[in-house]
């Protein structure tokens, strides 16, 4: 029973972390929806932990924990590869960007050097 109590606060923790960032306008409203729908799951299997067992049987894993256990290493490498494949946008992106200003700078680098031809110092 503590564990349940433990787990609803840290939920209902969460889940003001969720909403706070979309009053900021940092998480746009279909993924605040998501997550709590996620967390109200979450929340749902902590007060009937039965209900992993159900569903263990309907799918024929032996255990609920099992279940619970697969979909979340499944949902996670699928985290992973969707942060990765962001990732990567973004570092092309980057040099997208980086090699425009590079060619700008030269590009500006050209054109004062041939308007700014100065005689070389004295030795």
């Amino acid at each position: 029973m503590l564990i349940q109590i433990l787990l609803s606060f840290w939920i209902l923790f969460v889940l003001w972390k969720v909403w706070e960032r979309k009053r900021h306008e940092a998480l746009p409203m279909w993924e605040a929806v998501s997550w709590t729908l996620f967390w109200m799951l979450a929340a749902a299997v902590v007060w009937v932990p039965e209900s992993t067992s159900r569903i263990a049987r309907w799918v024929g894993i032996g255990r609920g924990v099992d279940v619970v256990v697969y979909t979340s290493v499944a949902v996670l490498f699928y985290m992973v590869f969707r942060i990765i494949v962001r990732i990567e946008k973004i570092e092309r992106d980057i040099t997208v960007i980086v090699r425009k200003h590079a060619l700008q700078d030269a590009k500006k680098q050209e054109e004062y050097g041939s308007s700014h031809k100065s005689n070389p110092p004295a030795p």
